[in-house]
């Protein structure tokens, strides 16, 4: 399974994603290669470095997305653990000065649809939707990760702006 993000340039998608820098918050494009006869995936989007690596940050969680013929046709999404916690996607938009991120994109291939009760609509982790899974007698059958690294210097987001 290959997984591929297509208008995210770390960046300067950055600014973009921040809406208190005038961004607009929205979710960068997804592509991925099914794997034979598998109709349910899901996909979370998270920042295992966040807090000075002192927290996980889940920005967009997607626990169920069944797919027939090429297209979704069901799709539950999650909460995300930020400051924003009933958007359901929060874009990355971490402090000046806030050292190193890591938006890692980890998408799951599921052996059968996956429909999560309100409780797992909150995870604080990828680790924790595993677990969740492992609890429903739910395999994974793949995993694939993306994953982009940056350091947030003091003045990061001034660079853009002039």
């Amino acid at each position: 399974m290959e997984l591929y993000i297509s208008n995210f340039n770390i960046k300067k998608s950055l600014i973009n994603f921040c809406t208190n820098r005038g961004g607009d918050n929205i979710r960068p494009n997804i592509i991925f290669s099914r794997i034979n006869n598998c109709n349910n995936y899901a996909i979370i989007m998270e920042d295992p470095l966040a807090y000075g690596g002192e927290g996980n940050v889940v920005h967009w969680y997607v626990p169920c997305m069944k797919i027939k013929n090429n297209k979704i046709i069901k799709y539950i999404e999650g909460y995300n653990n930020t400051i924003q916690p009933s958007r359901r996607w929060v874009g990355p938009c971490p402090p000046a000065g806030s050292g190193w991120h890591n938006y890692k994109w980890i998408i799951y291939a599921l052996e059968k649809e996956f429909v999560p009760n309100n409780y797992d609509l909150y995870i604080n982790s990828s680790s924790d939707f595993e677990i969740i899974l492992k609890n429903n007698n739910i395999k994974i059958l793949d995993k694939t990760t993306k994953s982009f690294k940056i350091y947030i210097e003091d003045n990061f987001y001034e660079k853009f702006n002039n």
